[in-house]
C-alpha cells in the first residue's frame, strides 16, 4: 500500500505529464499558425519582388573636386538615358510571373556615358552637351 505522500507525488507527476502534453500541443498549434502567416507573407514578398518593373530615365551623376588640387580641379560623371527591367516568362515575353523556379528578367540600357573633365575651372551647366 502506498503512503499518502507517495500517492500525492504520483498525482502531481500525472498532472505534470498532462500539463506538459497540453503545453506541447499548444506550442505546436502556435508554431503551425505562425508558419502559415510567415509562409503567406514570404510568398507575397517574393511575388512582389519577382514582378517589380524598373524604369529609370535621364540620370546624370557628377562629382566636382577643386579641393584635392586647387590648381587642377576636375569633374567626373556618368550619364544614362534609360534603364528598364521587367519580368518575363520562359520565352522572354514580358509577363506577370508566379511560382517560377528560375526568374527571367529582361533589362535594357540606352545612352550610357562616362566622362572626366580635367582642369575644369568653372562648373558646366549639366543641361549643355559635353
Amino acid at each position: 500500500s502506498l503512503s499518502a505522500e507517495q500517492k500525492e507525488e504520483k498525482e502531481k507527476a500525472a498532472k505534470r505529464a498532462i500539463i506538459d502534453e497540453l503545453d506541447a500541443a499548444g506550442a505546436a498549434a502556435v508554431k503551425a499558425s505562425g508558419e502559415k502567416k510567415e509562409s503567406f507573407s514570404t510568398r507575397l514578398v517574393a511575388k512582389v519582388v519577382d514582378n517589380v518593373q524598373l524604369d529609370i530615365s535621364d540620370i546624370h551623376i557628377r562629382y566636382e573636386d577643386s579641393f584635392s588640387d586647387a590648381a587642377h580641379p576636375f569633374a567626373i560623371g556618368v550619364m544614362l538615358s534609360k534603364l528598364t527591367s521587367q519580368s518575363t516568362d520562359t520565352t522572354w515575353r514580358p509577363a506577370f510571373v508566379e511560382n517560377q523556379k528560375v526568374l527571367h528578367k529582361l533589362s535594357a540600357m540606352e545612352g550610357l556615358s562616362v566622362y572626366v573633365d580635367s582642369d575644369q575651372l568653372q562648373p558646366q551647366d549639366p543641361s549643355e552637351p559635353l
